[in-house]
């Protein structure tokens, strides 16, 4: 399927955050990759709420793509986990990299559960929650939680709408991941608990998309730009934790992207990379930063940052 070579996942959340040596609460943005199919990498970009970098960035882990983020509410540590090493889905993988709020690689990294990517995260309580995903043309719908070791915490679970490229973020107690596809594009919102099952019913709300990006902002989601098709955009969703949109979606908050991450720092959702143009050939290290009435408030290129898509977010 041609979505395969272009599609990317991102998405990511974060809640929870520490402070940084310059005072400023920081994003963490791992992976992604800068050509088509190809040089999956493991660089980490610190990003402030100023949208400014954070020192240098680093290189960490495995190199790969369209891994998914979790932040600091697991241990004090960033959890990254799966995606792809290789050229489009030839080499998925279940690796798990924990991420200091410097951008070092913590310890060992371990292989847990099923090996995907292009899936999305949350954290819930105190685990890390990671949702669908896909090999090559098989979507998932398979849970996996990992503790802040990295470890799969009891089994994996299969719930929900199986799909791939979704954007994930964490609203209440529960962990809801919106978009995606599964030969079509979805709006679908799926709501799970700590323990990985299905709260109430799916739904579906707001604009069919993938390639998002997510952020939990106050009791709300936020879940900003993807795309359908051809189709880029700077849409953003807000949407409470029962899964209903909240308010009007906007529209042209930003840059037009998909591939990217998201995260929350400080009060704000901050939305970094992606990619736009056919093929993915235009790569970013745009920072969007949307306040909690989805209103933008500033947008800036990261000078230092890599240019990238299909990354991982999470805050610290």
């Amino acid at each position: 399927m041609a979505l395969l070579s272009t599609r990317g996942s991102a998405a990511l959340r974060n809640y929870g955050w520490g402070i940084s040596a310059s005072g400023n609460t920081i994003g963490l943005f791992f992976g992604g990759y800068t050509a088509t199919n190809q040089s999956p990498n493991n660089t980490v970009s610190r990003v402030n709420a100023c949208l400014t970098l954070v020192g240098s960035q680093t290189s960490a882990g495995s190199s790969r793509r369209a891994s998914a983020g979790s932040g600091n509410k697991v241990g004090c540590n960033a959890i990254m986990y799966g995606g792809f090493s290789g050229g489009l889905c030839s080499t998925a993988t279940n690796t798990v990299t924990r991420i200091n709020k410097c951008g070092t690689a913590v310890g060992c990294q371990t292989s847990v559960g099923t090996s995907r990517g292009f899936f999305g995260g949350a954290t819930v309580c105190c685990t890390a929650i990671f949702y669908a995903g896909y090999v090559c043309s098989t979507r998932y719908n398979t849970v996996t939680r990992i503790n802040k070791c990295g470890t799969i915490v009891g089994s994996e679970t299969g719930v929900g709408t199986g799909r791939a490229a979704i954007g994930g973020a964490k609203v209440g107690s529960n962990g809801m991941y919106y978009g995606g596809f599964n030969g079509s594009i979805l709006n679908t919102v799926t709501r799970i608990n700590k323990c990985g099952a299905i709260v109430g019913s799916e739904t579906g709300v707001g604009t069919s998309r993938e390639g998002i990006g997510g952020a939990d902002v106050c009791c709300a989601g936020i879940y900003y730009a993807g795309f359908n098709g051809g189709t880029y955009y700077a849409v953003a969703d807000k949407i409470n934790k029962c899964g209903a949109l909240v308010g009007s979606e906007h529209s042209a908050q930003g840059t037009a992207r998909g591939g990217l991450a998201g995260v929350r720092v400080g009060c704000n959702p901050i939305f970094f990379g992606g990619f736009a143009g056919g093929g993915s050939c235009t790569y970013y290290n745009t920072a969007t930063k949307l306040n909690t009435c989805l209103a933008l408030v500033s947008e800036v290129n990261v000078s230092g940052a890599t240019a990238r898509g299909e990354v991982a977010g999470a805050g610290m």
